[in-house]
């Protein structure tokens, strides 16, 4: 199955010393990692179609009245 975005350029990510100390050491090496490698997991292997993903992701967020 070929992936919904398949794209073979490589993206540069930076996490700078800055944005480290912001998120904290247990956000950098608690979720922060397993987090991205499950959002790309998601759009490489999608097991679902991304419209599905969104109307997922949508009807879950809070409405403020």
């Amino acid at each position: 199955m070929q992936p919904v975005y398949a794209n073979t350029d490589l993206v540069p990510f930076r996490l700078t010393p800055n944005m480290q100390k912001f998120l904290g050491p247990i956000f950098t090496e608690g979720i922060l990692v397993p987090g991205l490698m499950a959002m790309g997991r998601a759009l490489t292997e999608p097991e679902v179609s991304i419209p599905t993903l969104f109307y997922a992701f949508l009807t879950l967020l809070p409405v403020r009245a």
